[in-house]
């Protein structure tokens, strides 16, 4: 589907001039901006350009709907071509995927702001583009968070669960903190909980350790 997507919009897009093609693309992003889906529909099906942004300092469409959590915004966006990979990462020496930008990254934005429908959908561009185990290892610059850390920032468990079925439950923040012993350490218990419940089913013994503070609290399985 993208692939036609892709055509048609090269030739739409060259038989368009360049002011005609701005206006659909600065209507766009307003229309992701408002949250407005019935605005930002035919515009994309125009072939407005789905990887704009107005300046250096502005966020992309997806990013955008990102921090909306508008998961049918997100499934258009994403299947007229934008790129889950905003912003571009750089090679890291403690990460894979690093950049000065990652807390604006789609993923993230949606982690965070506990939009389970949204972030899966976002997952599961993201495994496409980087593939699965290079996606698991996505974290932000600033702090080392992986997406399962930032979505236990939320406190929403049902999307704790759903990621922490594929990610590293063991890797650590900058503070050295796993996402189970961030829950714990920025109190958000139902991301706690049901990170329990994982590790529980998955019978792993839980060892959370607070070292700053000489804290442990262990979980017997």
């Amino acid at each position: 589907m993208y692939t036609l997507h892709w055509t048609s919009r090269k030739i739409v897009q060259s038989n368009r001039t360049p002011a005609a093609q701005m206006s659909l693309n600065q209507a766009l992003v307003k229309a992701c901006r408002d949250n407005d889906l019935a605005a930002a529909r035919p515009l994309i099906r125009q072939f407005a350009d789905v990887n704009y942004k107005e300046d250096i300092d502005s966020l992309y469409t997806l990013q955008l709907a990102a921090k909306h959590g508008n998961a049918e915004l997100i499934r258009l966006l994403l299947e007229y071509g934008a790129s889950a990979s905003i912003p571009q990462y750089v090679r890291g020496a403690k990460y894979p995927f690093l950049t000065q930008n990652t807390a604006d990254h789609p993923l993230f934005l949606a982690a965070s702001g506990g939009f389970k429908e949204a972030t899966l959908l976002l997952w599961d561009a993201c495994k496409k583009v980087y593939g699965k185990e290079n996606a698991t290892q996505l974290a932000l610059a600033e702090n080392g968070f992986t997406v399962l850390h930032s979505a236990v920032t939320s406190d929403e468990p049902s999307l704790v669960v759903a990621l922490a079925r594929e990610c590293n439950l063991e890797k650590v923040d900058n503070a050295g903190f796993t996402p189970l012993q961030r829950a714990y350490k920025d109190l958000r218990f139902r991301a706690a909980e049901a990170l329990v419940a994982v590790y529980e089913q998955a019978k792993i013994p839980i060892d959370i350790q607070k070292s700053a503070h000489h804290l442990i609290v262990r979980v017997s399985c």
